[in-house]
């Protein structure tokens, strides 16, 4: 069985083939749609065969782990000869019946973020992704250090040297943003959002510097992390350290000068989907709501806040944060174990710096329990473990990593298969998973979606 592909079998709908899995936006949806459903989110990496053989797998040399995480992502792309069937529509049509056919107070739609993920599982609403990833292996022909030939072989692509250096000479990274509600978005709002309901669009502001090959085409050199985008086009010191311990053939890429500014690839939201969005609000007597941000990382915090709180007001246990990284991600178990969520977008120094900031201004928690990501090698701004492990200890009573092989990370390749199951043996108890109430939500915790960070904001049509 093609297991890319019959992810979410019990909805009657199969994810299109050409689809990534592992990207935030179908990890996301994929996780707050099993939620809902209340059934356990699968991925390839929990597979039972996985747990046996990712103890063996951590114990291989470093090239052949790099080498695996290279083939993961080459079965995870389509071919060449599936880009003609690539189609946003068919996307949407599965995102339609992933979630539970029944009415919702509220639907988010936007961009991808983990903290609010564990925001809308609270509301039990669904979120509809702006934001698709479509990789294509292109072979191994060319050189993750020569982006000009990527540009000529692609049309709307991100290429990462720095993060997504082990995939990203092999694998084209196209990215689909909606431009336009389209079809079935359009349906799933009009069939499931309950009259006078609310719409919150998730508006992540970051942007990238790009260059345009055509109207809505547009190619971006480098990726959200430590790197600042122009260190990416016109390169620094690290960059050329970097570049020479990778014994890569330039100190610095060769890439075209950006002629434009448009949304992060992955992280940015698309805002030409707005003028769809108020019209069918408008014209169908919806609520516009608009959460606010300028980095994936913003709501962490205010997210962790929420749920500390809405925990204390529950009197259920309020004292254990979770700590989790990109798509190592569960709404279902932070909400079954009574966890407070927070929710890093990377493992580089300004996820780090986030915890450790929230760390130092809020009262202390009893126990952390921290998740990171492995991306498969060192990387410019990476985190190392012992940075981690030092942000755990700021545990009152207990700091432990959750599925990390410390010794492998960050080449640990098991990560995926062990974090559920080793999390459930740490917290054995469960608690019910309750719904927070929209009006609930608007009188006591909407307040907290409003810093210098971020914005909650409803639109009067």
């Amino acid at each position: 069985m093609n297991m890319k592909i019959s992810i979410f079998k019990k909805s009657g709908e199969n994810a299109p083939e050409f689809l990534s899995r592992f990207d935030s936006a179908t990890d996301l949806a994929g996780a707050l749609s099993s939620f809902l459903r209340d059934e356990e989110y699968s991925k390839m990496g929990t597979l039972p065969m996985g747990r046996i053989l990712s103890p063996l797998v951590n114990n291989f040399p470093d090239k052949w782990k790099k080498n695996l995480y290279f083939y993961g992502g080459v079965y995870d792309s389509a071919s060449k000869n599936q880009i003609d069937e690539i189609d946003a529509e068919k996307i949407t049509r599965w995102i339609y019946h992933i979630y539970p056919a029944r009415k919702y107070p509220a639907i988010a739609i936007g961009s991808s973020n983990g903290a609010l993920n564990h925001l809308f599982a609270a509301l039990k609403i669904p979120w509809l992704p702006n934001t698709f990833l479509v990789p294509i292996y292109k072979g191994r022909k060319f050189s993750v250090d020569r982006p000009k030939l990527a540009i000529d072989w692609s049309l709307y692509q991100m290429m990462d040297p720095v993060y997504d250096r082990i995939r990203a000479g092999s694998i084209a990274y196209f990215r689909i943003k909606k431009q336009v509600l389209g079809s079935w978005y359009k349906k799933f709002i009009k069939d499931y959002l309950e009259p006078e309901g609310t719409l919150f669009i998730i508006d992540c502001k970051l942007s990238w510097p790009a260059i345009r090959i055509s109207d809505r085409h547009t190619f971006q050199f480098g990726g959200l992390g430590d790197i600042k985008p122009e260190e990416f086009y016109y390169g620094s010191e690290r960059i050329r350290e970097f570049l020479l311990k990778e014994k890569a053939p330039v100190e610095a890429w060769d890439v075209p000068e950006p002629d434009t500014v448009s949304p992060e690839a992955k992280w940015g939201f698309n805002r030409d989907l707005m003028k769809d969005i108020d019209r069918m609000c408008q014209s169908e007597g919806y609520r516009l709501a608009k959460i606010s941000f300028n980095h994936p990382q913003d709501p962490g915090p205010n997210v962790a806040d929420i749920f500390r709180e809405w925990n204390r007001c529950k009197k259920q246990p309020y004292q254990r944060l979770l700590v989790e990284s990109f798509n190592i991600h569960s709404p279902s178990l932070v909400m079954k174990t009574s966890s407070i969520p927070f929710w890093l977008f990377f493992n580089t120094n300004p996820a780090a710096q986030s915890i450790e900031n929230y760390l130092n201004e809020t009262d202390p928690y009893d126990e952390i329990l921290m998740m990171i990501l492995s991306h498969g090698h060192e990387s410019v701004g990476g985190v190392g473990i012992e940075r981690w492990r030092s942000i755990l200890s700021a545990a009152r009573k207990k700091g432990l990593f959750v599925g990390v092989d410390s010794k492998s990370y960050p080449l640990d390749l098991g990560i995926y298969a062990h974090f559920k199951t080793d999390l459930k043996k740490l917290i054995p108890d469960r608690y019910p998973a309750h719904q927070m109430k929209m009006n609930e939500f608007q009188d006591k915790y909407s307040n907290y979606l409003n810093d210098r960070k971020i914005s909650l904001k409803y639109k009067v049509l």
